[in-house]
């Protein structure tokens, strides 16, 4: 296991998730995290980047059953988790950074990604262009490069258990 990421090969797309989508609608990221974005992802330097978040309410059984199998998967012990939809649109980008509040991020495409996620570790930057899910050691600062098309992702974020525990 890399000390950044790892990829996997599990892209459930976007039928399992289109209930959920549909329930929810777009926020501006600046809107949504407030105060909290010039501290961890760039602030005003955030363009075009948009998020819909899955309440806890919207968890039923088949969207925990999702969650929990990735938990158990990786040996993930956790309380604190967060899930959203995350949307670049063509031409907008994130700016280096290293989360705040999460751990991991399990990165998973809904639509062709054509925005590659930069990663800065001990050895240099990494630039990772994944089409299945991907999950981030969001300690590691890392961007997104202004994709060519809509970049839609779902984002299970952990927050109380670290990167290096994950067991593979």
């Amino acid at each position: 296991m890399n000390q950044y990421g790892i990829q996997t090969d599990i892209n459930l797309g976007m039928e399992f998730f289109q209930e959920y989508y549909d329930k929810l609608e777009w926020v501006e990221s600046f809107e949504h995290y407030g105060e909290k974005i010039p501290e961890c992802t760039g602030g005003e330097l955030m363009k075009q980047f948009y998020v819909k978040h899955i309440p806890p309410e919207m968890h039923d059984t088949k969207l925990r059953r999702f969650v929990l199998g990735q938990f158990k998967k990786y040996g993930i012990k956790t309380k604190d988790f967060r899930l959203d939809f995350f949307l670049v649109k063509a031409g907008g980008s994130m700016p280096p950074h290293a989360d705040v509040t999460s751990e991991i991020a399990f990165l998973m495409p809904l639509t062709k990604n054509t925005g590659a996620l930069g990663i800065k570790d001990d050895s240099g930057e990494v630039r990772v262009l994944y089409n299945d899910m991907f999950i981030l050691n969001t300690k590691k600062v890392h961007w997104v490069e202004e994709p060519t098309e809509d970049r839609l992702l779902f984002r299970l974020a952990v927050h109380d258990f670290p990167y290096t525990n994950i067991t593979v």
